[in-house]
């Protein structure tokens, strides 16, 4: 939106901002949180992120390996904690 100021022979630009876009919860800034900062700096097994590392659980256990995908559980669990998830 911009207007034409005849006192000062200039134009003035006004920018309007849509804030209901940004207007998060609570829960929603949090797993935007984690997305960004956390999600995707946990690598285990060469895998980077959370939903990836997730799959390779799910492949892991499809494959019937149930031991290894427990330890890969515990890892995610671990790694997680250490940078101050919790559940």
């Amino acid at each position: 939106m911009w207007y034409y100021n005849s006192m000062s022979d200039s134009i003035t630009i006004k920018r309007e901002v849509n804030m209901t876009q940004t207007n998060m919860t609570f829960n929603e800034n949090l797993g935007f949180q984690f997305d960004r900062f956390i999600s995707d700096e946990i690598v285990l097994n060469g895998i980077k992120g959370i939903p990836n590392i997730l799959e390779m659980i799910k492949d892991t256990i499809d494959n019937g390996d149930t031991e290894d995908a427990k330890m890969w559980i515990s890892e995610v669990q671990r790694e997680l904690s250490e940078n101050n998830v919790r559940g």
